[in-house]
């Protein structure tokens, strides 16, 4: 009989009845450019062909049935973005404060310094600019 196997291309399949899932690998692993150890087969109603030593009669795969190839799914990825996380506060966070306490709090004052002189500075020449004024008018230059 024939079985239509969807991978990422279509191939037709001749098997009989009587194939083990086992022997179904091996013949996938001949036709299809995939390792078949990082992909498991399902029947088109979504059943998988899980256990190797049952034919394909015993999960119901008559003549012109369609077999899916699907990519497993590894966990982990959760835990890497959890341990990157950790990583990232543990080493960052101290590597970002002493980045900050050398360079940048030094940049802040100094800016915070010149802010201050450029302040004092007007001061100092609005209040001389004030007198000035000041003493002009008594002393009747300006009237």
């Amino acid at each position: 009989m024939q079985v239509l196997l969807h991978a990422p291309h279509p191939h037709a399949l001749t098997v009989t009845p009587t194939t083990t899932v086992s022997s179904l690998h091996s013949l996938i692993s001949e036709t299809v450019p995939l390792p078949t150890s990082d992909y498991y087969l399902t029947t088109a109603q979504g059943k998988p062909l899980s256990n190797p030593d049952l034919s394909l009669r015993d999960f119901g795969v008559l003549p012109h049935s369609t077999l899916h190839l699907h990519p497993r799914r590894r966990g982990g990825e959760l835990v890497f973005y959890f341990i990157a996380t950790v990583f990232a506060i543990a080493f960052g966070v101290p590597i970002v404060s002493y980045v900050y306490r050398k360079y940048v709090y030094k940049i802040i004052e100094t800016a915070a310094e010149s802010v201050a002189n450029a302040r004092k500075r007007t001061t100092e020449r609005m209040s001389g600019a004030g007198r000035r004024v000041t003493s002009n008018r008594i002393s009747g230059r300006f009237k």
